[in-house]
């Protein structure tokens, strides 16, 4: 197995255009956004030159609401050219794809009056023919594009067995919870239904931590906030880096409060927003995939995640990632505002507690082994 770790988008997509360029059989990208600027048009692109047979792109309906991190339906939005010529482009680009053979496909309705925008399907994976596989943060966007961020690219046919009946299950309108492990990697598929079983282990291993876990993310919330006080109640150093540019400001405000309370030391990562996924539990335990640390991976979104203990790939993430973004980043010097802290948290449980309620998590399936989804016979979603 060889896992190699690609930092921001411009070493992302220098990488994937080359995997690209050269498939044959397959080409297979999954992916929350998808928007009709350079960074989709880069993607577009790319799969249009791809002599690949076989050529689909999955997209979370995500993208059908959300353009540049903005809400395309509220007014403000509705009245500004820029984000309509956005939406007008994207459009544009998954009809052209369609047109050319570019398979396209939405997952993960948003059901009335959004009620289910919880349940996004946030998984990221490429597929190049059967010996390379792709995942981790970078969505295909250009505001995405300009935030830091890491994807992690595996050459195993295993790996790539998994996360192929992984993309067709979703391409067939189901889900795919499921656990493989390999030589020092284990890969976590969660569906959004089971995930709150199927993340107990790895919150155990984060309880677990004798020594120190540092954990890079923008949006750390319960349960791994609690996790993470168990840890330190056993001794072990928390190190918290989170973008001090958060493009959700208010969880600043809650990391800092929950880092006052419960003994973590937090970081700033300077100068432009940090979409990175990464987890390091006694220097010998790499936890990264496209999954936020917070409570909508626990109960409602599709991630996927993975363990590693190779130590090659362990000492990777540590000198291309981790010493460097430590190295730039400040500690919190000013004291946390614990009310605007203490308001973060009632305000995020509330939003939890009300998504239980509107958001019902509907039982899916994986399809049986030799499934086949025909894609001449899938109905193209209307743009």
């Amino acid at each position: 197995m060889n896992v190699e770790i690609l930092v921001d988008s411009a070493a992302f997509c220098a990488r994937l255009g080359q995997d690209l360029a050269r498939a044959r059989e397959r080409a297979w990208v999954q992916t929350l956004s998808f928007e009709g600027d350079s960074a989709g048009m880069w993607l577009a692109d790319a799969m249009l030159a791809s002599r690949a047979r076989d050529r689909r792109i999955i997209v979370d309906c995500y993208t059908r609401v959300i353009q540049s991190d903005r809400f395309i339906w509220l007014p403000q939005n509705l009245a500004d050219r820029a984000v309509r010529d956005e939406v007008r482009s994207t459009r544009r680009m998954i009809r052209t794809l369609r047109q050319r053979g570019v398979a396209v496909q939405f997952t993960a309705r948003l059901g009335l009056l959004l009620r289910r925008m919880p349940a996004r399907d946030h998984k990221k994976i490429m597929l190049i023919d059967d010996d390379v596989a792709w995942i981790g943060g970078v969505n295909f966007s250009d505001h995405n594009f300009a935030w830091h961020d890491m994807m992690l690219r595996f050459e195993h046919d295993g790996i790539t067995r998994f996360l192929a009946d992984d993309f067709t299950a979703t391409w067939a309108g189901g889900g795919a919870a499921g656990r493989v492990r390999f030589d020092g990697c284990e890969l976590l598929s969660l569906d959004g239904v089971t995930n709150e079983r199927m993340l107990v282990d790895l919150l155990d291993r984060v309880r677990s931590a004798r020594r120190s876990v540092v954990v890079h993310n923008a949006y750390v919330t319960f349960p791994f906030c609690d996790a993470l006080r168990d840890a330190a109640g056993n001794g072990a150093k928390i190190t918290v880096i989170t973008p001090a540019a958060n493009n959700r400001g208010f969880l600043r405000d809650y990391m800092g409060w929950e880092a006052t309370r419960s003994g973590f030391e937090v970081r700033l990562y300077p100068d432009r927003m940090s979409h990175l996924k990464a987890m390091l539990i006694d220097d010998a335990c790499l936890i990264a995939g496209s999954s936020n640390f917070d409570w909508l991976t626990h109960r409602f979104q599709a991630e996927l995640i993975a363990t590693i203990t190779r130590p090659h790939t362990v000492a990777q993430f540590r000198t291309r990632v981790l010493e460097p973004d430590l190295a730039i980043s400040s500690p919190i010097t000013e004291t946390a505002d614990h009310t605007r802290g203490q308001r973060a948290d009632r305000a995020l449980r509330r939003i939890e507690r009300l998504a239980r309620r509107l958001c019902p998590r509907e039982p899916r399936q994986r399809p049986g082994p030799g499934h086949q989804q025909d894609i001449a016979a899938t109905p193209a979603l209307t743009e």
